[in-house]
């Protein structure tokens, strides 16, 4: 995992709405698979390097009772994640949705312009291609449905001797690759096929 995957991860995460830490944390663990104390310090290092690229937003729950969240200063950042590496690794994953430590991040206008540039260009380069020829299936993972039938047809030109019978579509979460990389989101194509018993001419 390099960190321009990692950072594309955590802005996925953020996305549709702000999350606080202990929420990109469950992301990350429970949904992509990343070691539960291990990437704690990648996490860190990287929202930092995301704000001070003006891509996210710090903010923290004041201290007194009541109020929304402010702008955290770098002394409510060592507090808080002080506080986080003492409780996260150790935590059960449903304790992870009430955040009382309260480090937020949230998307700037540049978080959200990177981040549709990097899905788009990452959902056109993943993909994963699988034959099953005991049940005479061929399945591609890939970003979007045109990807996919795109490597599916490249396939079928080396493979004269099949006629396609059916075709299927779904939409994936979370693929892990043989590569190690995942697809947060996509669609998954299957064909079936019969032999024929002959290459056509």
């Amino acid at each position: 995992m390099n960190a321009e995957d990692l950072s594309f991860q955590i802005l996925d995460t953020l996305v549709n709405a702000p999350s606080s830490i202990a929420g990109i944390y469950a992301d990350l663990v429970y949904l992509l698979g990343h070691d539960r104390a291990g990437i704690l310090k990648p996490l860190r290092s990287t929202v930092d390097a995301l704000e001070q690229r003006g891509l996210v937003l710090a903010r923290v729950a004041p201290s007194e009772t009541g109020g929304g969240l402010k702008l955290a200063s770098a002394t409510d950042k060592e507090r808080c994640w002080d506080s986080y590496v003492a409780w996260l690794p150790t935590a059960r994953r449903e304790d992870l949705a009430a955040d009382e430590i309260g480090l937020w991040y949230g998307l700037t206008e540049s978080g959200r312009a990177a981040w549709q540039s990097s899905n788009a260009e990452r959902k056109a380069e993943l993909w994963e291609l699988d034959e099953d020829a005991a049940e005479q299936a061929i399945s591609v993972v890939a970003g979007n449905q045109e990807a996919a039938e795109r490597r599916l047809t490249e396939w079928l030109q080396q493979r004269r001797d099949i006629v396609v019978s059916s075709k299927e579509s779904r939409p994936v979460a979370g693929a892990k690759l043989r590569s190690g990389q995942t697809l947060l989101t996509g669609v998954c194509v299957t064909y079936t096929y019969v032999t024929s018993r002959r290459p056509p001419s």
